[in-house]
């Protein structure tokens, strides 16, 4: 019985020793693609900046990374029959968490959402600087719904 008890008090005591610190990747935007009404389907085959970086697409998604050394960064999306740009802008947020943790980012609206977060050839683009779900917080990850 002591033994069963010294294992649970031991389970608990590990379960509670968790990171406590905020995201530690840099930040990114998940895409999200929606049709405009009678519009064929659209396939992006890939995704880059000026500078040649390809973007990963990995669990079903394209994760476009957002600079920690800039206020705003520059796509190209290419499909077989068009090529659009998408340059995003947007306001980085430094802040001493902790000792432990030390100096955390998060990425907001340029001037509050008062100005212009976007500017590129797709008729429509949506994007959310706010966690996509509260298991992603710790991810660092974003949102953005483009509509083609």
């Amino acid at each position: 019985m002591r033994y069963l008890i010294c294992c649970l008090l031991a389970a608990f005591l590990l379960a509670a020793c968790t990171d406590e610190c905020l995201p530690a990747r840099e930040p990114e935007l998940r895409v999200n693609f929606r049709l405009l009404p009678n519009t064929p389907a659209v396939e992006v085959s890939r995704i880059y900046t000026p500078e040649g970086r390809e973007v990963a697409f990995r669990n079903g998604s394209y994760y476009l990374p957002l600079s920690l050394h800039a206020d705003s960064v520059t796509y190209v999306f290419e499909s077989p029959n068009r090529s659009d740009t998408l340059t995003l802008f947007y306001q980085r947020n430094f802040y001493f968490e902790s000792r432990r943790c030390g100096y955390v980012v998060d990425i907001q609206p340029r001037n509050g959402g008062n100005g212009r977060d976007h500017q590129g050839t797709f008729e429509g683009v949506d994007v959310t600087y706010s966690r996509t779900s509260p298991f992603s917080s710790r991810r660092n990850v974003y949102a953005i719904t483009i509509e083609y």
